[in-house]
């Protein structure tokens, strides 16, 4: 157990005054502050341990969280995954902890906190650890190798550098692994293998394309923002940005919108109306589809909308839409309408349009009178056929009563049913069907069984 030292009050005749308040950890200096290569959060702590002369591990325990709670996220190793950089409670509590205990101003830059409450938490964050090992490699020979802010981004998946692709796997075999209990756990060295990934050439780096490119450009030009963007309050927020987009780009229509979005207008809607946050590969959606920066659509900067970029990819979405639109010929298809309405077996309307292959809302739309006869011919028929399974069913119920009643035995409901016509099977009970049924019981219980069913009336309903 590391025991916390007493404070005394130190003054330094030289300087004339009160020595500065002491630090329980090394005043270690975050990499990169207030450029778009910030370091990650997991990254500094890793190498405040290594400044210590202690794992990460036994650091959070005994100083960080001495009091030992029951915080499952803050006392186990939460530091070698990259949602450790992002924008929930555990990470808001770690970064309050160590600027305590360092007194290092902007410790709460080196993760997405800025984000906080302006984007959803799905797919923010990276499940798993990326790198680029040129970058590791150049800062070994210029000074400390540090992980960056950048790379724990899920949409980020290049190295905006060196314009390579990102790599997430030192092809080591981890259940094989030799784990080396010396080695330090820095960002540049592999957990299982303690191989520095930027020396060991694992595998080479894969050129970025233009679409990876301007994404990263994008989100680094957010961090290179990000405390200007956490000190502003959100007095205009994403919603304010989609409402005027709407109103003045897309002439009042979510729906062009959404499809420009690739999203429903339910979805749309949901944002403007701020039941729930979009993601942030869908806030660099509509970042790149209106020209501007992801921090002007966070504040709802919507007066800085690139109107020429725009303009393009509206056309050219009009263009992709009017080039897959149907030309129908509706001279064959009314002579395919005036046929089925003459036909013996009617078809129904649904039946229509799935053998002409045309929407029916799009036949009642154009062809309104038409598809009402069609359909005014349908019920006509389907009641005349109703009418005659009904006469059916009646006869077969008397010619059941009748066997029965010859055979001396009681026509109830049950033994009627039994009975039946397996050719014309009663599967349902109509309530005609059922005033036969208590007209024939009542007979047969007045005339001792004898009654002659054909001879009763039945009830009209």
């Amino acid at each position: 157990m590391i025991m916390e030292d007493p404070e005394w009050e130190l003054v330094d005749p030289d300087f004339g005054g009160q020595l500065p308040p002491r630090s329980r950890l090394v005043n270690l200096a975050p990499i990169g502050l207030g450029t778009a290569q910030v370091e990650s959060l997991g990254s500094y702590f890793m190498r405040l341990a290594d400044t210590h002369s202690l794992k990460p591990t036994s650091l959070a325990w005994e100083v960080v969280f001495p009091e030992r709670s029951d915080n499952s996220w803050a006392c186990e190793d939460g530091w070698k995954h990259p949602y450790f950089n992002g924008i929930g409670l555990p990470t808001q509590e770690w970064v309050s902890r160590l600027e305590r205990l360092t007194k290092v101003d902007g410790i709460n830059s080196l993760t997405l906190g800025f984000l906080r409450g302006r984007v959803s938490t799905l797919g923010l964050v990276s499940k798993n650890n990326r790198w680029c090992p040129t970058c590791f490699k150049e800062d070994a020979e210029q000074g400390i190798p540090y992980g960056r802010l950048l790379w724990t981004l899920n949409t980020v998946t290049c190295c905006l550098k060196h314009q390579t692709k990102l790599i997430g796997n030192c092809n080591c075999d981890k259940k094989s692994a030799w784990t080396n209990e010396t080695a330090k756990p820095l960002s540049n060295i592999c957990g299982n293998c303690s191989r520095d990934l930027g020396r060991t050439q694992i595998q080479q780096p894969k050129p970025a394309n233009s679409d990876e490119m301007r994404r990263a450009e994008l989100v680094a030009d957010l961090l290179l923002g990000g405390s200007t963007l956490a000190e502003q309050t959100p007095d205009r927020d994403i919603a304010d940005f989609l409402e005027h987009s709407i109103r003045f780009h897309f002439d009042g229509k979510a729906s062009r919108l959404g499809q420009r979005l690739d999203i429903s207008k339910s979805t749309l809607h949901g944002w403007i109306h701020r039941r729930h946050f979009p993601s942030f590969t869908q806030i660099i959606a509509i970042a790149e589809s209106h020209g501007c920066s992801i921090a002007n659509v966070l504040c709802g900067r919507s007066d800085v909308v690139n109107l020429n970029v725009l303009s393009k990819r509206v056309a050219r979405t009009k263009m992709r839409f009017a080039n897959s639109r149907r030309i129908l010929d509706w001279d064959a298809i009314d002579k395919a309408l005036n046929e089925y309405l003459h036909v013996e077996l009617p078809p129904t309307l649904v039946e229509v349009a799935k053998q002409l292959g045309i929407s029916r809302y799009m036949l009642r739309r154009n062809r309104p009178s038409i598809c009402r006869a069609i359909s005014a011919k349908w019920i006509e028929w389907s009641i005349t056929m109703a009418n005659h399974r009904a006469h059916a069913l009646e006869s077969e119920v008397r010619k059941a009563a009748q066997s029965l009643m010859e055979q001396g035995v009681n026509p109830t409901r049950r033994k009627i049913l039994k009975i039946a016509s397996p050719l014309n099977p009663i599967t349902r009970v109509t309530p005609r069907i059922a005033a036969i049924f208590m007209e024939i019981c009542m007979k047969s219980k007045r005339n001792g069984n004898a009654a002659d069913p054909n001879a009763a009336t039945v009830s009209p309903n």
